[in-house]
């Protein structure tokens, strides 16, 4: 009684995988770079524009056209040229006459390449989505912070803005004046540039002073502490201050107390 050999399919793609990862994660180790490295060339341009436009002062339009064939060589090695190989390679052997098992195991020496291409393009296309996408997503949420923090700081300056002129002209025709005075305090509905239907909410402090006052502004996006009290109610939102002494030099100014800003 004959024993049947075992065969290992998955043989050809361990050693064709693992050369790959070998090949590529070998050269990284030892510090040298693939002479068509993609994103190695493109960081490169970019580091040479930018010191370029640094040392002139001028927008650095230049084609290098040689980077460029590099890159691309590149792209059709490992995504075009590798993915080929292998498919063509799988479509004939799934073609070839097939006498004994083991001959499943005979992918052929293009098959082999073109696996080992493809390992090498996966290693240099998934890390770099991976970071890509990761530093996207954090600049595409510090991004909408800075704009909300943005529109925060206008809407407050020109609130603060009509709360001073306010002041001054409660003092018209010999009247006491001031932002606590006969007619009771002073409230930002009493404001033109008020306006309650926005995304951010405006809240005034509590009045101490006839001549001092603070108005916070809280936005929509997370600030820098989740537990922080804002001064609407809500917590761990982006919220700024601002401080209106009309008596004072500084008419207007900004004021980092109580406030929640990264």
């Amino acid at each position: 009684m004959s024993e049947q050999t075992k065969i290992y399919f998955w043989l050809p793609w361990a050693i064709a995988i693992s050369f790959g990862l070998i090949l590529f994660w070998g050269l990284e180790y030892v510090g040298l770079k693939w002479p068509i490295g993609i994103w190695e060339i493109a960081q490169g341009v970019d580091t040479i524009r930018a010191i370029n436009e640094f040392g002139n002062g001028i927008l650095d339009m230049g084609a290098y056209r040689e980077q460029r064939l590099i890159a691309f060589s590149g792209l059709i090695l490992f995504f075009v040229l590798g993915p080929g190989l292998w498919i063509i390679s799988e479509i004939r052997n799934e073609k070839r006459e097939v006498r004994k098992p083991e001959d499943r195991l005979k992918k052929g020496p293009f098959w082999y390449v073109g696996v080992i291409l493809v390992v090498i393009g996966l290693n240099y296309a998934i890390p770099a989505t991976v970071m890509k996408a990761y530093y996207f997503n954090n600049t595409w949420e510090s991004a909408e912070e800075s704009r909300n923090i943005d529109k925060i700081r206008d809407q407050l300056f020109t609130l603060a803005s009509g709360a001073a002129e306010h002041y001054y002209l409660s003092f018209k025709n010999g009247e006491e004046g001031g932002f606590i005075n006969d007619q009771g305090k002073f409230s930002l509905q009493q404001l033109e540039s008020y306006d309650s239907d926005t995304q951010n909410e405006y809240v005034l402090a509590p009045i101490q002073s006839d001549s001092v006052l603070i108005i916070y502004g809280v936005g929509y996006t997370p600030g820098a502490k989740p537990d922080f009290e804002n001064a609407n109610g809500d917590s761990g939102k982006v919220q700024l201050a601002v401080e209106v002494r009309p008596e004072n030099e500084k008419l207007i100014e900004f004021t980092h107390k109580n406030t929640n800003t990264r």
